[in-house]
């Protein structure tokens, strides 16, 4: 009898372990369901951050001279050489939250020379050196590339549930509608060096590339949350450091 005993005791005892390292993996399970899409977003927006600040600096955008003096786009080429630096930018379109790298160029116009924004000038775009696709999350006449002609994972919201962005620090530039989070702009001069936001549209006043009434130099650490809701409880965050540009990733 006290064999019998000891033996479902011991049983029951193995019940109890078995049931407890099920309830573990399932949450565990559970767990890395729920991240997937949100380390996959982080470490694609970490990819592309680091994409832009490497066109920088092999793209020096600072010329003496215009190439043609009697060209208007030339010579604003060459005042506002400083406009043309290359940017990654976070919006909105159709309630989705998308991003796109783009290097904003002049025009002949005398006050709209740079309008911020890649729109409708295709070859303002970056593209992907896979594949030559445009790398913008939008698609669609007039304004932007067809569907086949994109990354479409650059739309953060249709392609891992993003529904809201935050960034810490005060750098947004506006907030974007129906609690989607900031608009975030970031660009990067030739040696490297970080800025968040940019300056006015036009060139009234914006005539020096260490402004940083219009250009804010990165100073300190800037954390870019990318979150599955609009209450921002289900997220994961980026983390630049200044100075040195540094990425990582923060569950």
């Amino acid at each position: 009898m006290r064999n019998s005993n000891r033996k479902q005791a011991f049983s029951l005892i193995e019940l109890l372990v078995v049931i407890v390292v099920m309830a573990v993996l399932f949450s565990l399970a559970k767990m890395k369901i729920y991240d997937t899409s949100l380390i996959q977003a982080g470490n694609m927006v970490i990819s592309h951050i680091r994409y832009t600040r490497e066109l920088s600096a092999n793209d020096n955008k600072f010329q003496y001279y215009p190439r043609d003096v009697t060209s208007a786009v030339e010579r604003n080429r060459t005042k506002y050489w400083f406009k043309q630096w290359w940017h990654i930018k976070f919006t909105n379109m159709n309630d989705h939250i998308i991003y796109y790298i783009f290097s904003d160029q002049p025009t002949s116009a005398a006050t709209t020379n740079f309008n911020n924004t890649a729109q409708s000038q295709f070859s303002e775009l970056a593209t992907n050196p896979l594949d030559g696709k445009y790398l913008i999350g939008a698609s669609g006449a007039p304004n932007y590339p067809s569907k086949d002609k994109v990354v479409k994972q650059l739309d953060l919201t249709q392609y891992y549930g993003i529904h809201h962005i935050k960034l810490d620090g005060g750098y947004s530039s506006s907030s974007m509608p129906n609690n989607l989070g900031d608009r975030i702009n970031i660009l990067f001069d030739s040696r490297g060096n970080i800025y968040m936001s940019e300056g006015l549209r036009g060139d009234s006043e914006d005539t020096n590339p260490y402004d940083s009434q219009y250009r804010h130099p990165l100073l300190q650490e800037a954390n870019i949350s990318l979150c599955k809701d609009t209450q921002a409880n289900e997220c994961i965050v980026i983390t630049i450091e200044p100075k040195t540009g540094m990425l990582r990733l923060n569950r």
